[in-house]
């Protein structure tokens, strides 16, 4: 058995403490106005969370997330809601916003009941492009599906960067769920049972309109998950070609955007707002504040790694009191 990491062990006792002395209770105290924007994309199905513990997490530790909220009492706000007034300084104590990004079928199939269950509302940012064409998610299936294999085709490592670049450099869609397919017959991984349980795809058209019908928010995240730093054309294209697929399933006046992989610029703010965008989200970590641009407001990537110790402390308040604090202190010192 591997040794516990020291770093993580006094980390562990250092939020152990503040527990128990009440300073979570604190830090939530004095976090009051600060918004909570929680971030999450998709529930592992098979053993995704292995590949990628930052995007898809075990459907147990996405309910104890959602219990925990409960049990905290915190005050689960709309997208909309929440930014309102976070801008008018009137958010309840421990105001909570929940936005799941991308469109996996997971999400629909597995966190939409949970959060039925305890009537929180949610935001779903969607991209559309997988959601049409209904493959795999092709840069992730094939690093997923290299993991997962059994055996290896002559014994050799197969490079699954190059595969990725070569799909994505010359195939169209069905030319890369083919290589999926071809990929996952070399390693003796069951793509069959994959694409049956519907792993590495996203919801379809139906259950994303059958979603915004059970009264779930959606929103934007590009049409093929890009969204350049130097080319605003094909950027502003992205989100037309988003907004235009939502409205033809009865969504349209999308307003409210989130960067792909988190990736952005200041100057893209003013490509939103010229699309009328209102908002747009980041994977920047942190509790969301008046002060924020409302084009680079962070939230708080929850993980399948995080303990529920650390999603407390980052809830509370806490995390981002101390490390904006070190922050700060580091920014004065240069």
């Amino acid at each position: 058995m591997p040794k516990p990491d020291a770093r993580q062990t006094v980390k562990a006792a250092a939020l152990q403490f503040a527990k128990a002395t009440a300073t979570f209770k604190l830090a939530a105290k004095l976090t009051a106005n600060r918004l909570r924007i929680l971030c999450y994309h998709g529930i592992s199905q098979e053993r995704e969370h292995r590949l990628s513990p930052g995007t898809f997490m075990t459907p147990e530790t996405f309910r104890a997330r959602m219990a925990f909220l409960k049990k905290w009492r915190a005050n689960v706000l709309s997208l909309d809601e929440g930014l309102r007034r976070l801008r008018e300084g009137t958010l309840p104590s421990r105001a909570v916003v929940i936005t799941i990004d991308d469109g996996f079928y997971s999400s629909y199939a597995h966190m939409l009941p949970v959060l039925e269950e305890h009537g929180f509302p949610a935001t779903f940012y969607l991209s559309t492009y997988y959601m049409e064409k209904q493959t795999f998610v092709f840069n992730l299936m094939i690093p997923y599906i290299l993991q997962q294999a059994s055996t290896q085709m002559d014994g050799e490592q197969m490079d699954g960067r190059q595969i990725v670049d070569q799909g994505d450099s010359s195939l169209d869609a069905k030319g890369r769920e083919d290589l999926c397919f071809s990929t996952a017959k070399r390693c003796g991984y069951d793509a069959d049972n994959a694409k049956s349980q519907r792993i590495m795809t996203f919801m379809t058209s139906s259950e994303a309109a059958d979603m915004h019908a059970r009264g779930f928010d959606v929103q934007l995240h590009t049409h093929r998950h890009r969204f350049p730093l130097d080319d605003r054309q094909t950027a502003e294209q992205e989100i037309k070609d988003n907004v235009q697929i939502l409205a033809d399933l009865g969504m349209p006046s999308r307003r409210h955007f989130c960067y792909p992989s988190g990736v952005h610029a200041t100057w893209q703010a003013e490509w939103l707002s010229g699309l009328g965008m209102e908002s747009a989200v980041t994977t920047d970590f942190g509790l969301a504040t008046k002060r924020d641009p409302a084009f680079a407001i962070p939230r708080m990537c929850d993980s399948e790694n995080m303990t529920l110790l650390e999603f407390e402390a980052a809830i509370s308040g806490f995390s981002d009191l101390v490390f904006g604090a070190r922050r700060r202190f580091r920014s004065t010192k240069q």
